[in-house]
């Protein structure tokens, strides 16, 4: 995964794709601020014509205790 800086979200996050099954899947990935975070990820889901790039207030506030993954 490459770091990118998104202009809503001041924490990093962090780019990808995983391939599974003949399907490619593109996601970012902002980590918990909280080294010792033993919280679940929590996974947001845009609609049909949304981005992963749409969360980032959303992530910066969330990612205080549990990484927050966005496939897109």
């Amino acid at each position: 995964m490459r770091p990118l800086r998104l202009s809503s979200l001041q924490a990093v996050c962090r780019a990808g794709s995983i391939q599974r099954r003949g399907l490619h899947v593109h996601h970012r990935r902002v980590e918990a601020a909280s080294a010792s975070s033993s919280q679940p990820p929590l996974v947001l889901i845009h609609g049909l014509l949304g981005s992963s790039s749409n969360f980032g207030s959303l992530a910066r506030r969330l990612n205080t205790s549990r990484d927050v993954l966005m496939p897109d």
